[in-house]
């Protein structure tokens, strides 16, 4: 199974949709940045991924003190944060897939040929895996929209005909 890398947006999504539980119940080796960590400002959020760090669910591999001038110039280069610059590094230098849901982030990616996912994959994958019936899905998409994610709206339509029954 590949190693997925977490960005903030993606974590966030996920909490809002109640889905960090059962995502990080999975079985995936999931990482992320201590950089990413701190991009979390609300409390709850904040707790929620400490947690998960705790536990071993979510690990941190953080951007060694050699590789800061190199997650600065790809933040400058990309146009992204410096947290997210950090787990592109990470993604690449692991050869793990980049969870995001940044655009820009997805699209410099893409165009670097790294394998990029993003909180509709999660949510299929958890209905594929039988984590979710079509219903849970369906209520935590419009969790996850109603927080103000910037979703696909066509490829959302799509998933809410699907899961609703249309």
């Amino acid at each position: 199974m590949r190693i997925l890398v977490h960005d903030a947006n993606l974590l966030i999504d996920l909490f809002h949709g109640v889905l960090l539980e059962i995502w990080f119940a999975q079985g995936y080796e999931i990482h992320t940045t201590s950089l990413v960590l701190t991009e979390l400002t609300d409390a709850d959020q904040k707790a929620a991924a400490n947690g998960l760090v705790s536990r071993g669910a979510l690990i941190i591999s953080d951007t060694a003190a050699n590789e800061w001038s190199a997650a600065e110039k790809l933040a400058r280069t990309w146009g992204v944060s410096i947290p997210d610059a950090s787990v592109a590094l990470l993604a690449r230098k692991m050869d793990a897939v980049l969870m995001t849901g940044d655009g820009t982030l997805r699209k410099k990616a893409l165009a670097e040929k790294m394998e990029v996912k993003g909180t509709l994959w999660v949510l299929d994958e958890l209905v594929a895996r039988d984590a979710l019936a079509y219903s849970e899905a369906l209520e935590a998409l419009r969790k996850i929209l109603e927080s103000g994610s910037f979703l696909p709206q066509a490829d959302c339509r799509t998933r809410i005909e699907k899961w609703s029954g249309g």
